[in-house]
């Protein structure tokens, strides 16, 4: 009877310690946010999501990245990399490709890692000039344009929708004063890109010219506000 009675006791305390342990792990996980702070004071904050109304700077990309628990590893840098360029598709400015964006965000992790470990006994000029290099164009765009002509057009056939002045605007801006914004809104399309549609699809009957408009969504056009924030 004792031995069946202090079983039962060590089974449920032995219970409540994983509970407690799984508890633990979970609030770890969901409600600890990383921050990491270099040696010049600029802090960088871990954060779930990343921007999706402005194409997001190499600050947005690290404090993206840190969300990840293994932030140093590739596959951290592959699942941000789809995340960013899903953003940029959502805008209608066409980035390359998975790859190349993985490769270079990988590579800015590197750098920003090696600054953040970098050994205290040994922070000279050389190091602290190359922190504030590091930092200087930290809050510009984490530029991923697709600059060749040929694979631009391929991008374009592939999510029916054309680059527009209006689209080569708006990247220019995210490359300088970042005074717009990109809204998810609906827009009526032009005959011209209704037809280019129906080009790339090579089939007559998928878009008609007679609907009115489309829920332009992750394919469509970009709307651009000038903004304060």
């Amino acid at each position: 009877m004792i031995d069946f009675l202090y079983n039962g006791l060590l089974f449920c305390v032995l219970q409540d310690a994983c509970s407690c342990f799984l508890e633990r792990m979970v609030t770890r996980s969901t409600f600890i946010k990383l921050t990491k702070v270099l040696h010049s004071g600029h802090a960088f904050h871990s954060k779930e999501k990343l921007p999706s109304e402005k194409l997001p700077t190499k600050r947005d990309v690290i404090e993206r990245v840190l969300n990840e628990e293994n932030f140093l590893q590739q596959s951290a840098a592959r699942v941000v990399a789809k995340e960013l360029i899903n953003i940029w598709i959502f805008c209608n400015v066409y980035p390359v490709n998975a790859i190349t964006v993985k490769q270079k965000m990988f590579a800015l992790m590197k750098t920003f890692s090696s600054i953040d470990r970098y050994s205290k006994k040994k922070r000279g000029k050389s190091f602290l000039q190359k922190e504030a290099e590091f930092m200087r164009d930290m809050d510009e765009i984490f530029d991923i344009f697709c600059s060749d002509d040929q694979q631009r057009r391929q991008l374009e056939k592939q999510h029916l929708l054309r680059m527009t002045d209006k689209n080569f605007e708006f990247h220019s801006d995210q490359n300088g004063p970042r005074l717009m914004k990109c809204f998810n809104i609906v827009e009526t399309l032009t005959t011209s890109d209704v037809k280019f549609a129906k080009r790339a699809l090579g089939q007559q009957k998928l878009l008609d010219s007679s609907l009115p408009s489309v829920n332009v969504g992750a394919v469509a056009s970009i709307f651009a506000q000038t903004s304060d924030n």
